[in-house]
């Protein structure tokens, strides 16, 4: 009916537009061996969707990474507000023992899934700067910060840049 009324020359309607809503905040834990726990609000409530965030941890061994939505109440979803785990495989120390920097890009695409899009080490190797391709699977921790970057959906990862694989762990579902 309304793109009748749109092609009409009878009636004149006025432009519109819709936008999708993630209506649930969502919360990313992250651990491993030896590292402090963290948490932070990645996804805030009603925040459009698709959109991408691009999380930088400085770890120097395999970590999880925990999503959960932070509202305790969402009993009528599933059974838990934990919504996956994602393990991110790997990550190793630098030549001098020093923390490497990993990109993680987590994503909400059109639908509201959650996803870990790609995983990055950066490793440092002498006085140049190089990128060590790691399989993401399995996670833990490692130091105390953590930087975040909003990146646009159809921003391509730079050219100099390896991904690495990941696999999401274990879903609950009600």
């Amino acid at each position: 009916a309304i793109m009748a009324a749109m092609l009409s020359p009878s009636f004149k309607v006025r432009e519109f537009s819709l936008t999708d809503l993630q209506p649930y905040a969502i919360n990313l834990n992250w651990s491993g061996e030896d590292v402090e726990h963290g948490e932070m609000e990645v996804f805030p409530k009603f925040l459009s969707v698709p959109f991408s965030k691009i999380l930088i941890f400085f770890r120097k061994s395999p970590f999880v990474l925990t999503a959960r939505y932070v509202d305790p109440d969402v009993g009528h979803i599933q059974k838990s507000d934990t919504i996956s785990q994602f393990h991110i495989q790997g990550v190793k120390p630098g030549a001098q023992g020093e923390a490497q920097k990993v990109k993680v890009k987590v994503r909400l695409n059109l639908h509201g899934i959650l996803q870990v899009v790609s995983a990055t080490m950066m490793e440092k190797q002498g006085t140049s700067q190089t990128n060590s391709e790691v399989t993401a699977e399995a996670a833990n921790t490692e130091t105390e910060s953590m930087e975040t970057e909003t990146s646009p959906e159809n921003q391509e990862p730079a050219a100099d840049v390896t991904k690495m694989d990941t696999n999401e762990g274990e879903t609950q579902e009600g």
